[in-house]
């Protein structure tokens, strides 16, 4: 309600993982759950080869800062 133009802010509740916010997502929208689970060597290597492809002009699915991100914990305390 009173946020400045230009701020970043956390709004947090629950912890949860990726996998349990895609899953709440996918009901909301009555969808069905995500079901591939990639190990994090494969996004990490996915990553890379996103980094690849920027260096040439193109877009990859991930690179590597968002596959380091998808792979890490966030839990955040609204206190």
């Amino acid at each position: 309600e009173r946020g400045q133009p230009g701020e970043r802010y956390i709004l947090s509740g629950d912890n949860l993982t990726i996998k349990q916010l895609f899953d709440m997502i996918a009901d909301e929208m009555g969808s069905p759950h995500p079901h591939i689970y990639l190990p994090n060597p494969v996004v990490h290597t996915i990553g890379k080869l996103g980094d690849l492809l920027e260096s040439f002009g193109k877009k990859g699915p991930l690179n590597s800062e968002t596959a380091h991100t998808s792979t890490m914990y966030h839990w955040f305390d609204n206190s």
